[in-house]
């Protein structure tokens, strides 16, 4: 799912475009400056938390804050409620529990329950924290994967939600996400690791491009890099990143960076979890591999959604490609 806000409304829209539901937040304050920080969706799409804030700005610099919190939405019966009345810039719906968030709000982890909205700190960070922190958690709702700057680093962490404890993963990440419940696939600079859970270890299956084109050799897509990579004259094209890793139904997807001094672009590509039957699925829309990837879908057709960090979406369904402006995707954990 989608959602927008135009003249007080929000418009949650499907991934082609059809409106299905609108929700009248005057009561929110929104004819000021609002700023949706995150969007979550359950897995039934029934429910729709959003945190947002209105303020006065001076540039970047919050001046002024009128309201800010968590509003959920009800997609059944049109009716929205405030749930949360501080600072939150993630939320996420618990995978287990329905009645349950996971919000980020002024550095610190918590879980948040609907029904009482009663507050359980999970994690304090050390200094204040406003950036997102990208939260995901692992399937069976032990493990909690989030990430934050430390010295212009991504540092990816891991919560042990049962025992409340913390390990950090690796010091630079530009992706991440869970394989399975003892498995975290993630990206340095270049390449693909997997983190070992229970076993605290990294292994690298995938260190850079080239071992990427050894393993995907045999696949009927690797020409279409390969021939992108001999083009005579000086404008010499380089395969020089494999990152982003994101993991839906039984693939693994990643983007693979192409560039020169005069082209920069990237395609999104997949593997299956052992590293094979690599494929090419299409060109990254935006440049210097910018871009996050939401995968929606059943195991009979994917739909892949790019969201490129502002109000725009590019939607790929298999069959087409399309844009829809001034939308932003749902998190559905």
């Amino acid at each position: 799912m989608l959602f927008d806000i135009q003249n007080n409304i929000l418009e949650i829209k499907d991934l082609y475009g059809d409106i299905v539901r609108q929700f009248d937040l005057s009561d929110f304050g929104f004819g000021k400056k609002a700023e949706i920080n995150h969007a979550a969706s359950t897995r039934d799409r029934s429910t729709v938390a959003i945190s947002f804030q209105v303020v006065d700005l001076d540039g970047f610099k919050i001046t002024k804050r009128h309201n800010e919190g968590i509003l959920l939405c009800d997609m059944n019966t049109g009716d929205i409620n405030m749930i949360y009345e501080k600072t939150c810039h993630d939320v996420m719906f618990d995978k287990a529990d329905d009645g349950k968030l996971y919000i980020n709000t002024k550095g610190t982890i918590a879980s948040l329950c609907i029904a009482n909205k009663e507050i359980t700190k999970i994690y304090k960070f050390r200094n204040f924290v406003e950036a997102p922190i990208n939260m995901k958690q692992s399937e069976d709702g032990k493990y909690l994967l989030f990430s934050k700057y430390k010295s212009d680093n991504r540092v990816l962490h891991l919560i042990n939600l049962e025992a409340n404890s913390l390990e950090s993963i690796v010091g630079i990440t530009f992706g991440y996400d869970f394989i399975n419940n003892n498995e975290v696939i993630h990206s340095l600079s270049s390449g693909l690791k997997i983190y070992n859970i229970q076993g605290k270890k990294n292994s690298t299956p995938i260190p850079n491009a080239s071992k990427l084109l050894k393993l995907a050799k045999d696949s009927p897509y690797v020409h279409q890099i390969s021939e992108a990579l001999h083009i005579s004259g000086q404008d010499k094209l380089i395969l020089n990143d494999v990152f982003a890793p994101h993991a839906f139904l039984k693939r693994i997807y990643f983007k693979v960076r192409i560039t020169s001094h005069l082209k920069d672009f990237s395609k999104w590509c997949s593997m299956d979890k052992n590293f094979g039957d690599f494929q090419i699925h299409f060109e990254n829309p935006l440049p210097y591999g910018r871009g996050e990837m939401y995968t929606y879908g059943d195991f009979s057709k994917e739909i892949f959604v790019i969201n490129d960090g502002y109000d725009n979406c590019y939607i790929y369904d298999g069959d087409k490609a399309y844009t829809l402006e001034q939308y932003r995707p749902i998190h559905i954990n």
